[in-house]
């Protein structure tokens, strides 16, 4: 999933502005090397749908960003453990 995010190109830019560009990419990517970055795409393109996306169903986005963000959820759920606080009780998030 990385592979697109900070990923070094040219796009038709002279060499010295490619090197520029891509150094800097070089350097976020150090900064952040233990951050698994995912690309996610637009929900929509449709500002009433982005204004209510709180509210809208997933037919009514797009279907890349709601593959994208499946992957996401289950990504975070394969990886993550959940959390202890005092004498072993497990958070839940609530206040």
């Amino acid at each position: 999933m990385q592979e697109s995010i900070l990923k070094e190109e040219s796009n038709g830019d002279t060499l010295m502005e490619a090197k520029n560009r891509n150094s800097i990419r070089s350097t976020i990517r150090s900064y952040f090397s233990s951050i698994d970055a995912f690309e996610l795409p637009t929900p929509s393109y449709d500002i009433d749908v982005l204004a209510n996306i709180n509210k809208v169903k997933d037919k009514e986005l797009n279907p890349n960003f709601v593959k994208k963000r499946n992957e996401l959820v289950h990504r975070i759920l394969d990886t993550s453990t959940p959390k202890k606080g005092y004498r072993g009780v497990y958070l839940n998030g609530k206040g």
